[in-house]
């Protein structure tokens, strides 16, 4: 009886997790990356801005990732060259009315404006 409680307990403590997930994907590589801003966008896709280790220079690139309403990535794009012990972070990032993204963010140079 205290198994069978226990398995009921687990089934309903993960029934809103899993209600709530319509898929779950993880990007990036073996090194550091971390994604600052994610909007959908008009053809049902989501774009994510941040920065990555794993690809680009390989040592802090403003990162682009584009993908489908699944979340398989479509395309890629890595931005600006570590410099000292800064990186290169993409902070916010919003599809245009032309279907172009306009980045904002930060570089080892200063704040910088991307627009694609």
């Amino acid at each position: 009886m205290k198994i069978l409680h226990t398995i009921i307990t687990f089934v309903l403590a993960i029934i809103p997790t899993i209600a709530c997930a319509g898929w779950t994907r993880l990007y990036g590589g073996e090194d550091d990356d971390v994604g600052r801003s994610v909007r959908q966008t008009s053809d049902g896709g989501y774009i994510i801005a941040g920065a990555t280790a794993s690809y680009g220079d390989r040592f802090g690139s403003l990162w682009l990732l584009k993908t489908d309403s699944l979340g398989d990535t479509l395309w890629a794009h890595t931005y600006g060259r570590y410099e000292g012990s800064f990186l290169n972070m993409g902070s916010c990032v919003q599809e245009t009315h032309d279907k172009g993204f306009i980045i904002t963010g930060m570089t080892a140079k200063g704040n910088i404006v991307v627009t694609l």
